[in-house]
């Protein structure tokens, strides 16, 4: 926690103002106290002892929807109630999420003020800026690919003899399509400005309304109706995701079984799977518990070997070549027409894979008939 005392002196058109700005992080491990931190408490104390007014900018590791959040757990109760007696007021408006992954939005940052600079915040937002950087294959300049592939892999194409060139010669052409790639798609940034999809205007107003009891109810100490709304609100989020959902799965319907399972991953991220029941009625207590009950359930008789079970990895000698009979079969059988053939085959959202090759840039490689 970091706090600095701020005093702002009088100008022409005013008097001046102090107060207190503090950033703060309150840890969401187990092991960590209830929130608010204690170091928290102690300055929220001391500012109303010397008549301070304060701000916090805080990371909470709470969920609570009356910030925002897509749902309100144990920790986010405990913040907004202690927010309540303390007499301070969350800052935050609208639900643009302040944690983003790849998987996993929420608003976790939140802003918390005494209730005189609350009337005279304006203008809160999240600031419209993500570290999340990508290449589009649909900007890619393919000539200036071909050409780069070309280049670079004109003098490492040799004549494999054994086993080893072969290993050497595959990542060699991997390198050159991966330098090549970089060279030649340049890199984005990518902004995600999409709001929940199950949010509408009726939410909004409702929020507001939400907002505007609790400050009432700061002043006249009757918090009955403020729970009541705020119960109400809850429900018409919850049912309101519910019919998103309905009409997502309904416009599955008539989409190819590919399409399909792409548009359910790229939807809003869900929960992750935590404990299923086991057949015994208890539930399994860890991930790895989990994943070897679905595996012996979808592949029955299935052998799971731990780390230390594994078998060591097969260790070839330079000295292994293939035979002559080896590689007469090897012309008949890796074709660049059978090779092609395999690459065209690639589902259209085939991601890259160890490698790092992704679909686009594999089915270029005719740029190597030239070479050939």
């Amino acid at each position: 926690m970091v706090a600095v005392h701020v005093q702002i002196p009088a100008g022409r058109r005013g008097g001046g103002m102090e107060f207190v700005a503090c950033s703060a992080y309150f840890p969401g491990d187990k092991t960590a106290d209830l929130p608010p931190p204690k170091k928290v408490r102690e300055l929220i104390s001391f500012c109303k002892r010397k008549n301070l007014q304060l701000v916090i900018g805080c990371d909470a590791n709470g969920h609570n929807e009356a910030w925002g959040s897509t749902d309100t757990n144990f920790r986010g109760e405990l913040i907004l109630h202690y927010l309540i007696g303390e007499g301070l007021v969350v800052n935050n408006i609208g639900s643009e999420p302040t944690f983003v992954t790849c998987n996993r939005k929420e608003v976790l940052d939140i802003t918390v003020s005494s209730n005189y600079l609350s009337n005279r915040i304006s203008n809160w937002r999240v600031k419209e800026r993500t570290l999340l950087q990508y290449r589009d294959p649909k900007c890619t300049d393919w000539e200036g690919y071909n050409r780069s592939l070309v280049h670079l892999l004109e003098p490492t194409i040799a004549k494999v003899r054994d086993r080893d060139e072969i290993d050497i010669a595959a990542e060699q052409l991997r390198c050159a399509i991966i330098t090549a790639y970089s060279e030649n798609c340049p890199l984005k940034t990518k902004k995600d400005n999409r709001k929940s999809s199950w949010w509408n205007n009726k939410l909004d107003k409702r929020r507001k309304e939400v907002r505007q009891l609790f400050n009432r109810a700061k002043v006249s100490g009757n918090w009955e109706t403020y729970r009541t709304t705020l119960a109400e609100y809850n429900k018409e989020i919850r049912r309101a995701k519910r019919e998103s959902w309905r009409r997502f799965c309904g416009s599955l319907v008539d989409l190819p079984q590919s399409t399909r399972i792409h548009k359910i991953l790229s939807k809003e991220p869900v929960n992750e799977l935590g404990t299923i029941q086991r057949p015994d009625g208890n539930f399994t207590e860890s991930r790895k518990e989990t994943l070897e009950i679905l595996a012996q359930k979808h592949f029955p008789g299935c052998l799971i070997l731990g780390d230390e079970e594994r078998p060591p990895p097969i260790l070839m000698s330079r000295r292994n070549r293939p035979k002559k009979e080896d590689w007469e079969m090897a012309k008949k059988v890796i074709t660049y027409r059978e090779t092609k053939g395999a690459i065209e085959s690639f589902d259209p959202f085939k991601s890259p894979g160890e490698d790092g090759c992704s679909r686009p840039y594999c089915r270029r490689l005719r740029a190597l008939s030239s070479l050939a």
